[in-house]
């Protein structure tokens, strides 16, 4: 009998003749209900005792149901999504996120500390630049209050832009890190005040309690089970792994803002040849590499030779929403093709929009040079952007996943590699993170399993988990130091054998992958087969654990 049970017993409940033998465990009860559970009318007239402790055993559904609810709920929780792209639907995003999060939850972890880190370094290079960006009355462009929550706001995809009238597709993009930076460079900083994105956050503060009660219950229930020495189940381990993935996800996302649906449309009437030139950079780079910029006063053309011929401006035929812009033909804001010597038919066809948008990256281009142009290629090297000390190359996004590949940049495996040689957290994390997620689960070491078999293959999975990642981090080292010693050197040898292992990674790469996430799916799947065959001592609770609340 629990000494706190007893205590508040004597003072709830009134004493008998038996004093506190009135006090009646849950044994009792049950075998007095089990000895008339067919008797309706003993079960109705038979008295109960005032007060019955917890029983001090659980069932197999008992186990099931708080791991999952646990799993389901704590991750729900902490899951804090960026800005979903137009007619998506937001739950059923969190939904894909709560499965992968069950699957490999640190790759969620990841996301969040890489959100963590460029909201952290947008705060830091903002604050930065307040001293630089001052207006008439010397006052700062920039507030001094910038917060990780505008950071965070930022990162999720929430500062949008309208380019319906520059781009032919597209209706918005969303600024992204280097998008705000340059525009506050530029004297434009995209201020948004905090209440509009509290507003557009949905936090649930009741929400947060229950789920942290249900952890703590978890987690108590768990660290009790040790201390009587009592087994543990495999789902109950597989449970605290997420749990504290979970809490650690909710710290590096406790201040971006939660289940925002909306983002918000910024005025871009000061800055709209900035933005023009943003989007001829970003997304009509291969446009971008024919252009020739001329001086509209000027009547020569540059060849592919270095010599001069007559430069034929072009008008919009009367409601034409297109023209054929050829080679030494150039539009009147000074934007034309480059004229080719084996093609002198080639040429580019502009809209009306693609019009508009030359005239405003024209005016840009113009008042960032201070000069006339008069010949000049746009980009100076094909794919080089214009000004690679700038951010207009990479100021936009399209993206609108939750991955951290805001740049078209990481779209390929290299692109990610080479941006994780630059984020060096974020490198330890990805390489520590699938080490400590299976190395928990690797001790389980000793555990009695249902067959030697799944033993045997829990423990193959375990090491999977945790080595694969840092042999393919490796394997990518390694590919990239001897295509970089090629390309350096010419010397064949680091040629041959760059191309050997690109061979080897494509031929063993996809089975790699395969066993690694049936290395995942096995933990999850045998954490839950595994309860089919356990020691007793699973189903022993201690009773006063039962007592604190919990679902």
């Amino acid at each position: 009998m629990d000494i706190l049970t007893v205590i508040v017993f004597s003072v709830l409940v009134p004493t008998t003749e038996a004093g506190i033998e009135a006090f009646v465990g849950s044994e009792d009860i049950q075998a007095q209900l089990q000895a008339n559970y067919k008797n309706l009318t003993a079960l109705r007239t038979i008295p109960a005792p005032p007060w019955v402790e917890a029983p001090s055993f659980r069932g197999t559904t008992d186990i099931l149901y708080s791991c999952i609810i646990t799993l389901i709920a704590c991750i729900y929780t902490a899951l804090h999504l960026n800005i979903p792209a137009p007619k998506s639907n937001l739950v059923w995003q969190k939904v894909k996120w709560v499965f992968a999060a069950l699957i490999a939850p640190e790759i969620v972890l990841y996301c969040a500390s890489s959100q963590w880190i460029m909201a952290r370094n947008l705060k830091k290079n903002l604050r930065r630049l307040r001293n630089t960006q001052l207006d008439a009355d010397g006052h700062s462009k920039i507030p001094d209050d910038i917060s990780m929550k505008y950071a965070f706001f930022v990162v999720m995809g929430g500062l949008l832009v309208r380019v319906d009238d520059i781009h032919d597709e597209r209706e918005f993009v969303a600024l992204t890190l280097n998008g705000v930076l340059q525009l506050a460079v530029d004297g434009h900083f995209p201020s948004i005040p905090q209440s509009k994105i509290d507003d557009r956050s949905k936090a649930d503060f009741v929400q947060k309690v229950l789920v942290i009660i249900q952890v703590l219950w978890m987690a108590t229930q768990c660290l009790a089970r040790l201390l009587y020495k009592l087994p543990l189940s495999l789902i109950e381990i597989h449970t605290i792994v997420h749990v504290l993935c979970a809490l650690v996800m909710f710290l590096f996302w406790i201040k971006k803002p939660l289940d925002v649906r909306e983002a918000e449309i910024l005025d871009t009437s000061n800055f709209r040849d900035l933005l023009g030139l943003m989007v001829q950079e970003q997304l009509y780079t291969e446009e971008a590499d024919s252009i020739v910029i001329y001086n509209p006063t000027s009547s020569k053309d540059i060849l592919s030779t270095g010599s001069r011929a007559p430069v034929t401006w072009v008008e919009f035929a009367e409601n034409a929403h297109s023209t054929y812009v050829r080679g030494g033909e150039a539009l009147r804001c000074g934007f034309g093709p480059t004229r080719r010597r084996d093609d002198f038919n080639y040429g580019l066809l502009v809209t009306r929009k693609g019009a508009v948008r030359w005239e405003r990256a024209a005016s840009a281009i113009h008042k960032i040079d201070y000069k006339d142009h008069d010949g000049d290629r746009f980009h100076r090297a094909a794919g080089t952007p214009r000004y690679e000390d700038s951010f207009y190359h990479n100021s936009l996004s399209t993206y609108s996943g939750n991955l951290p590949a805001h740049s078209e940049s990481l779209s390929h495996l290299r692109g990610v590699f080479l941006f994780l040689l630059n984020e060096l957290l974020l490198l330890f994390l990805l390489l520590l993170l699938p080490i400590a997620y299976g190395g928990i689960h690797l001790s389980a070491w000793n555990f009695d399993f249902p067959t030697p078999i799944e033993k045997f293959l829990w423990k193959i999975a375990c090491f999977d988990i945790m080595g694969a990642v840092f042999v393919g981090f490796i394997f990518m080292l390694v590919l990239h130091a001897t295509t970089h010693m090629g390309d350096e050197y010419g010397h064949m040898f680091w040629k041959t054998l760059a191309s050997f292992i690109s061979v080897l990674y494509g031929i063993v790469g996809l089975p790699f992958v395969a066993v690694y996430v049936i290395s995942r799916i096995y933990i999850v799947v045998e954490s839950f087969a595994s309860l089919r065959a356990v020691p007793i001592g699973i189903y022993l609770m201690p009773s006063w654990v039962q007592m604190i609340p919990h679902v």
